[in-house]
């Protein structure tokens, strides 16, 4: 909050924060899930929180976004988040579908340890 609230005072655009814990729900709620039978896609937290910000419905893009994991970085959920954190910023869905991170999206983990988190994820 204190670096939201420093940046708003900054550059004056509003910030607007999602905190997620992610060791409290499932991978498939997390990120969404595809329906083996139908190929129907249902999107997880983190995946219907992005794509509201790209869509820009009611004028995300004129806000900096925050998407604030707190707990644990964990490889069971964090891996996939990969490509999102390097210089592709796109997350790729199992059913093929790509979103982009547009200039005004942040991530942040929010950690007491990086114990768990490997080498790979650290590094982006």
């Amino acid at each position: 909050n204190v670096l939201i609230k420093a940046m708003e005072k900054v550059d004056g655009i509003k910030s607007v924060q999602y905190e997620i814990d992610p060791k409290a729900i499932t991978k498939d709620e997390l990120y969404g899930v595809l329906d083996a039978t139908t190929l129907e896609w249902t999107d997880g937290i983190f995946t219907s929180i992005l794509r509201g910000i790209i869509d820009n419905v009611r004028g995300e893009s004129e806000k900096r976004h925050w998407i604030v994991f707190d707990g644990d970085v964990d490889p069971e959920w964090a891996e996939n988040l990969n490509s999102v954190l390097d210089d592709n910023k796109m997350l790729t869905l199992p059913n093929g579908e790509r979103l982009s991170l547009t200039p005004n999206i942040r991530i942040i983990f929010e950690t007491p340890t990086l114990y768990y988190a490997t080498q790979a994820t650290v590094s982006r």
